[in-house]
């Protein structure tokens, strides 16, 4: 008898006579691709997920025979986690309460700290002697002289009769007096600010002015006048 091939033309299982004596073919199929997407998971989220494939694997054990880690390995692990996930719970709350606490007994020694340092009988003893265990706050420094005003720049205004100009800031003045002459005339005020930046108005249209400027301090305190700076007035 000649032997007969898989997929022979008229060839049907059933033919009287007919016997196989060749290796029966392999059926194959696509090998399943299961998706998990676990890392979007919360972790209560993760154990209920494998708690249900474990039950899964459990319902369906006959077609499952094989599988590992088994169902009862799932499950054991869903109890660790859920377990591990309940004690790091209660050691953050744990921790949150030990902070407060914390918090809580700073605030406490600061304020007694505090009354230490400002109780009657520190705050009597002599400065020398209150110093050997406290810091003490210096005394202010009276200002006796305020600096020159320098680095007056002076430029064209927006209008006619108009300079603006602007000069370095100059520590603890409270004002700057501002004066203008004319080539002949007397030094007359222009105008008192509290910037270091200013526009003047009002000034002789097309005469070239010096302008000068002096810082006023504290307890009316006045500094140096600058130096004249000469500048046309449009």
């Amino acid at each position: 008898m000649a032997k007969l091939k898989w997929g022979t033309p008229g060839l049907k299982w059933n033919q009287p006579g007919l016997r196989w004596n060749g290796d029966a073919p392999t059926k194959t199929h696509k090998m399943n691709q299961v998706v998990l997407a676990l890392k979007d998971l919360t972790i209560t989220e993760l154990i209920a997920e494998i708690r249900r494939v474990s039950q899964g694997l459990t319902d369906n054990a006959a077609a499952f025979t094989g599988v590992d880690p088994t169902a009862a390995e799932l499950a054991t692990m869903a109890d660790t986690l859920e377990d591990k996930t309940s004690i790091a719970a209660q050691r953050a709350q744990a921790a949150e309460a030990a902070t407060l606490d914390r918090d809580n007994t700073a605030a406490a020694a600061r304020s007694m700290l505090t009354q230490t340092a400002t109780c009657d009988v520190v705050k009597a003893l002599a400065p020398e002697v209150c110093s050997l265990v406290f810091n003490l706050k210096s005394a202010p420094v009276p200002t006796t002289s305020m600096p020159k005003v320098t680095t007056v720049t002076v430029t064209f205004g927006d209008k006619t009769t108009e300079l603006d100009i602007m000069w370095s800031p100059v520590p603890k003045a409270r004002a700057f007096e501002i004066q203008y002459k004319t080539a002949n005339g007397a030094w007359t005020p222009a105008k008192t600010t509290t910037r270091s930046s200013t526009t003047v108005e009002g000034l002789p249209a097309g005469v070239v002015v010096q302008i000068r400027i002096r810082a006023i301090g504290p307890n009316e305190i006045t500094g140096e006048w600058s130096d004249p700076i000469e500048h046309l007035v449009p």
